[in-house]
């Protein structure tokens, strides 16, 4: 995964976008109560994976090739992380994107090999905290800033 930021000067056509996968571990309830809340405040809001039944302000593109992921990843202000990944492929094509990425609090960052003001932590586990958090943010108009310190594996498995 070549990991480059882009500078992103797309007209933003969504606020929100979701990656919805039916799956346990995903801890869908939060996103779906989450995406029922956001589109009732009027955000518009893209998911790809999964249909919900969830039809206000809310654009369902189904199961989508990664270029065209990619394209509305480009579209897009915000995301969620997924509830058991940080650094989902997912996430990270939406931190290369500049969106600025909700994540699980219970992750924990290495602020000395990341500094970014992309990834903000919320309380998954809480709906009420994340969505005071999230409409906190949305109305802050900070310039997005992403840094972070290039690592060599090359020798990790060496002794």
């Amino acid at each position: 995964f070549n990991f480059k930021n882009k500078i992103n000067n797309k007209k933003k056509q969504y606020d929100f976008i979701f990656y919805i996968r039916k799956h346990n571990n995903k801890g869908n309830q939060f996103f779906i109560d989450l995406i029922k809340i956001l589109s009732e405040k009027n955000y518009k809001i893209c998911v790809i994976g999964q249909k919900l039944n969830i039809k206000k302000n809310v654009i369902y593109k189904g199961i989508v090739s990664r270029k065209k992921a990619l394209r509305l990843i480009a579209v897009s202000k915000y995301s969620l992380g997924s509830f058991e990944n940080l650094f989902s492929f997912f996430v990270l094509d939406c931190l290369s994107n500049n969106l600025k990425v909700f994540f699980n609090k219970n992750f924990k960052i290495d602020k000395k090999l990341i500094k970014t003001n992309l990834l903000i932590p919320i309380d998954f586990y809480n709906l009420k905290k994340s969505l005071k958090s999230i409409d906190n943010l949305t109305k802050n108009k900070n310039l997005n800033t992403l840094e972070f310190k290039k690592l060599n594996f090359s020798s990790f498995f060496s002794q």
